[in-house]
């Protein structure tokens, strides 16, 4: 018995049977370990089929009850108990895990997890170095030496869930932060200062659901408030506050947010940019395909009103060593920082991904 045992493991383990000793062992009763090497199989045939050697399912009047009713008696009983302990792992999709959207994704409250991208670009030129930067209700303010076309470029974007299942419904909560610097680090002669850094703190909300439509899946929505700034005193400062509502859509690798936004007014007096809509837009839609650590992503936005100010960013993230991605940006339009929202650039990065999109 003892050889007739091993036949079928070996069986069952390489799903490859080429005489029939194993056969020999239907009605035997399975041992726990030829019974797990059954569950591991991925496919489903091949894992049918193992079944089949392990209780005669093949020639049984009644395969299927044999194999998978539930509660049954004796080897049925116990391959479909086996499989309701440990069921087959869920594939879950790349905005799923990102958004924690499906059950099995939550990773609880308060613990850190990426947002937007976190990344280093140690080489960040541009094509037009904005000397004298100015708004309608800020005159034009020298750009005191800090002319270098190459500087370093880095951002830090991180979110935490703040509430689940707010309202009694399964709606989440999330605190959000990106800050974006650019840092004149080859500028020796000013004692490599920062040109300019963007804080933006956001709070918003995530309703997740599955609407299947034209091959695509719409998966969740976002409503949030954001606000940004650039921390600096007139004449260079810059900020505003919008709410916006993004929709997730996917199919297999490949991701869509679409993000129409609405800018709070202010007092006249205090704004420091009162025409930021007109050349940053009142949107942007986000394209990301990500599949075995290769990202490549895609925003555009535009005012759609005067001359269709607007930009696009496209970015290229890959496997280098390690968890280390990595990555190459570049830029063309209005606003790729604050202080420039008004002008226009090209700009090409080169560096590395700490925390991707997706």
């Amino acid at each position: 018995m003892g050889k007739m045992r091993f036949g079928l493991h070996v069986c069952s383990t390489l799903f490859v049977c080429i005489s029939s000793p194993a056969g020999a062992a239907v009605g035997e009763a399975a041992t726990q370990g030829e019974i797990n090497a059954c569950r591991a199989i991925e496919s489903p045939v091949e894992r049918a089929g193992c079944y089949d050697l392990l209780f005669g399912g093949a020639n049984a009047e009644e395969p299927e009850a044999a194999v998978a009713a539930p509660g049954g008696t004796g080897d049925a009983g116990l391959v479909a108990d086996a499989a309701e302990t440990n069921p087959l792992p869920v594939e879950h999709t790349n905005m799923a895990i990102r958004w924690e959207l499906d059950p099995g994704t939550n990773r609880g409250l308060w613990l850190p997890r990426g947002h937007r991208r976190t990344y280093v670009l140690p080489i960040h030129w541009t094509d037009n170095v904005n000397h004298a930067p100015e708004s309608p209700t800020q005159p034009a303010s020298s750009d005191g030496g800090l002319t270098d076309p190459v500087e370093v470029k880095f951002q830090l974007s991180l979110k935490v869930k703040a509430a689940d299942d707010i309202f009694d419904s399964n709606v989440d909560l999330w605190l959000g932060y990106t800050q974006q610097s650019n840092w004149q680090v080859y500028n020796n002669d000013l004692s490599r200062p920062f040109r300019e850094t963007n804080y933006e703190p956001e709070v918003f909300a995530t309703l997740p659901f599955k609407f299947h439509f034209l091959g695509l899946t719409a998966r969740m929505l976002n409503v949030g408030l954001l606000h940004q700034s650039n921390g600096q005193a007139d004449p260079r400062s810059r900020s505003w506050n919008r709410a916006y509502a993004q929709l997730g859509i996917e199919r297999g690798a490949f991701s869509l947010l679409i993000r129409p936004w609405l800018r709070i007014d202010e007092p006249a007096h205090d704004d420091n940019n009162p025409d930021i809509t007109s050349y940053v837009g009142n949107g942007d839609l986000l394209g990301i395909w990500s599949k075995n650590d290769y990202t490549v992503s895609l925003m555009v936005r535009n005012s759609f009103e005067g001359d269709w100010h607007g930009a696009g960013q496209l970015d290229y993230s890959f496997p280098l060593v390690g968890n280390l991605k990595g990555y190459v940006q570049v830029f063309s339009g209005y606003g790729e920082s604050l202080i420039d929202y008004n002008h226009k650039q090209t700009t090409i990065g080169l560096g590395v991904v700490l925390m991707d999109l997706l």
